[in-house]
């Protein structure tokens, strides 16, 4: 692991003395690790609300001129870097894990989808407006996770309006989906954080919880209450499994345990990907600028 040079910093939006002085060394010595890795790549996460909310008004004035009707979605909050723990109590008693106010969006989402969907025009005209034709695809590859994605269509547009191509707009948001909690994924199997997840699991079980292979097992089952139960009563059970998760995460030890391993994956993943990164950000600020200009 290495920190990031002059560039990345100053790409990153980082300053100068933090990024080359912030710098740890690991184990061996002569391991660099940068604590400031997260925080470095949460700058590509900044501005995707309306960037977001910016293309869904695109897509509508698109698919509006086509004859269709879209009622475009708002995205309230920028998305984040991925993080399946470090929820306290206090938060976990009062929102659980924010999933309730997740489930109801998309039932409005469902809801408008439901209207719009009310039009003389057939359901596969309508998809072809959006995606446009089925053959119609390009490949996409980023910090090597390789997609195929439309490359005609109101979204399509829409993304070609933004980001200044449609390979542009899918490698930033296939960075920010994909790539980046892959790399993440990978601190899971060093053997501290392994050792605080079969306390954390341990725990859970004692309070009645078993059967969980990852981290992520208590959200899961909070998630699944939503397909199952009204969302009120729902919301109820997120939160108690919530508080028993945040509880168990502080007796087990897991969070600063696996935020040390994140931030080390963080340094490789950065110092692997420079490049990418400085391209991807300049990309998504530009975007950013386009997206505010959208929405006047």
């Amino acid at each position: 692991m290495r920190c990031l040079g002059r560039a990345t910093a100053v790409a990153l939006g980082v300053s100068l003395t933090l990024a080359v002085s912030g710098c740890g060394v690991g184990p061996s010595g002569d391991d660099p690790i940068d604590p400031e890795a997260p925080t470095k790549i949460a700058g590509l996460y900044t501005g995707s609300a309306a960037i977001r909310t910016a293309e869904e008004a695109l897509v509508a004035e698109c698919m509006q001129s086509r004859g269709f009707a879209y009622t475009p979605s708002v995205q309230l909050d920028d998305r984040t870097v991925p993080r399946e723990y470090g929820d306290d109590v206090a938060a976990a008693e009062r929102d659980g894990y924010g999933l309730r106010v997740m489930f109801e969006r998309a039932e409005d989402v469902l809801d408008q989808e439901k209207v719009g969907n009310a039009s003389s025009r057939s359901e596969k005209d309508k998809r072809i407006a959006l995606f446009g034709q089925p053959k119609d695809l390009t490949t996409v590859t980023v910090a090597g996770w390789t997609v195929e994605t439309p490359s005609t269509g109101c979204v399509a547009d829409a993304q070609t309006t933004l980001y200044g191509s449609v390979s542009v707009a899918v490698s930033v948001d296939e960075m920010i989906s994909n790539v980046i909690g892959m790399a993440l994924a990978s601190s899971q199997e060093q053997p501290a954080v392994r050792t605080a997840f079969e306390e954390w699991r341990s725990c859970m079980s004692a309070r009645g919880y078993r059967g969980f292979k990852s981290r992520n097992g208590a959200r899961g089952l909070a998630m699944m209450n939503y397909d199952s139960k009204p969302i009120a009563q729902a919301a109820r059970a997120e939160r108690a499994i919530a508080v028993d998760d945040a509880e168990c995460d502080a007796e087990a030890g897991y969070t600063p345990v696996r935020e040390q391993a994140d931030i080390e994956v963080l340094s490789d993943f950065l110092a692997e990907n420079e490049a990418v990164m400085i391209d991807l950000l300049e990309k998504q600020q530009a975007a950013l600028r386009n997206a505010r200009q959208a929405l006047l």
